[in-house]
């Protein structure tokens, strides 16, 4: 079910944005998730995934730059 929220969300951005801006900020929920999975489920992040982490986030930062 929130998977379909998603993707009518996304739908609905479409319609009145930019791809090239939305796209990316949606394709970024991996982040939220392992966020999500470390502070409700305990689940350990190691250097090299806190690192990933830092790299997607400073790409999307670097996208609304440009």
């Amino acid at each position: 079910m929130a998977l379909f929220g998603a993707f009518v969300a996304l739908m609905q951005g479409l319609a009145v944005g930019a791809a090239s801006i939305l796209v990316p900020v949606a394709q970024m929920s991996f982040v939220f998730t392992a966020l999500f999975g470390a502070v409700m489920f305990r689940e350990r992040l190691d250097a090299k995934k806190y690192a990933g982490l830092g790299v997607a986030v400073v790409a999307l930062a670097l996208f609304a730059v440009s």
